[in-house]
């Protein structure tokens, strides 16, 4: 039984990096979503209005998100944090005689409950187009634990 579901994981592996989109497991239990996306005005040739591909990664002492964003300043970018949840907003606007594009991302990623949101602990990154957060773990256990008699 247990070759199935590391079957099962090696699928949504597969699909998580075909796709671009994050899939959830027990490992990561990212739980992600968009409320917006997209370009608005005249599009550019070839643009992508697909969702951001997000990557989720977490080790003994942090979790680590990876998201693209590329054609954005890091001026442009916004991230919050508000019970529990990480909120990123971008918005890039070009405006010419001719035209006036606006692209805008604004995606939301609900935190697993031992990240430790302190001001002073996460640290976020944004180098040619790739965005990179990275919030401790709390090394306290979130649960109490119950005797049975």
């Amino acid at each position: 039984m247990d070759r199935t579901f590391e079957q099962m994981e090696r699928m949504m592996r597969c699909m998580q990096s075909r796709w671009g989109a994050p899939v959830a497991t027990d490992e990561n239990r990212l739980d992600h979503g968009s409320t917006d996306h997209g370009y608005e005005g005249s599009t550019p040739v070839g643009a992508d209005t697909a969702e951001v591909a997000l990557d989720w990664h977490a080790a003994d002492d942090a979790y680590t998100l990876v998201a693209d964003l590329p054609g954005f300043e890091k001026e442009e970018l916004d991230l919050t944090v508000e019970e529990g949840v990480l909120r990123i907003d971008a918005e890039h606007v070009v405006e010419t005689e001719s035209t006036h594009r606006r692209r805008h991302v604004h995606e939301h990623v609900t935190l697993p409950d031992d990240a430790l949101v302190d001001d002073d602990a996460v640290a976020a990154t944004y180098r040619n187009g790739v965005l990179e957060v990275t919030i401790p773990r709390s090394s306290e256990s979130s649960g109490t634990r119950i005797d049975v008699e």
